[in-house]
C-alpha cells in the first residue's frame, strides 16, 4: 500500500482544533521533522487546502520561532472527500 502524505497531513490538520507546527505534523504521519512535510504543506498552501500563520509576540513582532498550520474550509472538505464548490476542483 502506497500512502499520501499529503492526504494524511490534510486529514490529521482536518481533525484538530488548533493550529500545529509542522514538527508535531511530521511526528502525527509517521515522520520525524517538519521539513519531512515542508514541501507538501507548501503545495497544500498553493492550491488553498492549507494556511500558515506567523509566530508573533504580543506586541505584533514576528517571532524567530516556527509558526502553525491549519486546514483550510476547502481543506477539510477535501479530507472528507466532500464535494467542493470551487472552480477546477481540487486537481492542482
Amino acid at each position: 500500500m502506497v500512502r499520501d502524505l499529503a492526504q494524511d497531513v490534510l486529514r490529521v490538520l482536518a481533525s484538530v482544533q488548533s493550529p500545529m507546527k509542522a514538527t508535531d505534523l511530521a511526528r502525527a504521519v509517521g515522520w520525524w521533522q517538519g521539513r519531512d512535510v515542508g514541501g507538501v504543506l507548501r503545495q497544500l498552501q498553493s492550491r488553498g487546502l492549507v494556511a500558515y500563520t506567523a509566530a508573533v509576540s504580543g506586541m505584533g513582532k514576528a517571532l524567530s520561532q516556527p509558526g502553525a498550520w491549519t486546514a483550510t474550509d476547502l481543506g477539510r472538505a477535501a479530507a472528507l472527500d466532500r464535494p467542493v464548490d470551487r472552480p477546477g476542483g481540487l486537481a492542482p
